[in-house]
């Protein structure tokens, strides 16, 4: 188990929970990692934060000219990257110290994917989020149980980047299915993930135009099976939202 890890930061605006995130990769009990930040063309502090950090070797920062979102962010740390691990974590979110370990525990040496549970956190509650262990694909496109995107770890599938549109994260996620047919859970929780209010996803009519759209883009031809998967995700996204109230 001494395979290196890509770990992949897009950062915008992030000043105020930049340190959180990073400290927690500083404080993962894997250690073989690289982390490459990945600043979107911030106009806060978030540039000056990062360069307190990178007196360690490990930490790779890149700052884009113009902003280009956090798909084409991702996909910049993705290609300056070399190792076969990857994992990404978001600027606002957090990794619980044996994240790494936990998951290149199982897939060091092999190649597919693995995601975890986790804990869901808003300004007002929190919840821990469990997967089951048999997770399947069908699940996934159900949206059965809400995926946290910094729970991910893979090994890297050559060609496969982010796509501009919305959901893109999920959208990432299925192909990993679709290219690997199994996904390994581990059964604990590694990541804090922060629901702040003002992220694009709070936006619940054009977040389920977006999903529409990319069940379009799954099945453009099968219009029950794009309803089918939708009226998954809009009963499943009612329960989940209503589970944290």
């Amino acid at each position: 188990m001494n395979s290196k890890v890509a770990i992949i930061m897009p950062v915008y605006n992030a000043e105020k929970t930049i340190i959180r995130s990073i400290s927690s990769v500083l404080s993962q009990t894997y250690t073989n990692w690289r982390l490459y930040i990945i600043d979107d063309c911030s106009d806060d502090d978030s540039a000056k934060i990062i360069n307190t950090y990178l007196n360690d070797g490990r930490i790779i920062f890149t700052k884009l000219e113009k902003n280009l979102g956090a798909a084409e962010a991702r996909n910049v740390g993705l290609k300056i990257s070399e190792e076969d691990y990857i994992s990404f974590i978001d600027s606002d979110d957090e990794w619980l110290p044996k994240k790494l370990e936990l998951q290149m525990r199982v897939l060091s040496g092999n190649k597919g994917f693995s995601l975890t549970n986790y804990i869901y956190q808003t300004e007002d509650s929190i919840k821990n989020v469990s997967l089951n262990r048999k997770f399947n694909l069908e699940d996934f496109l159900k949206k059965k149980k809400k995926v946290c995107f910094p729970t991910l770890l893979f090994f890297r599938v050559e060609g496969l980047y982010f796509e501009n549109l919305g959901h893109e994260d999920f959208f990432f996620i299925y192909c990993l299915y679709q290219y690997y047919n199994n996904c390994l859970i581990i059964d604990e929780l590694t990541v804090r993930c922060h629901d702040t209010s003002g992220s694009l996803s709070s936006n619940k009519y054009k977040s389920a135009i977006w999903h529409f759209n990319l069940l379009k883009k799954i099945y453009p031809k099968n219009r029950f099976r794009q309803l089918y998967f939708f009226s998954y995700y809009i009963y499943n996204g009612l329960k989940f939202r209503l589970s944290i109230k």
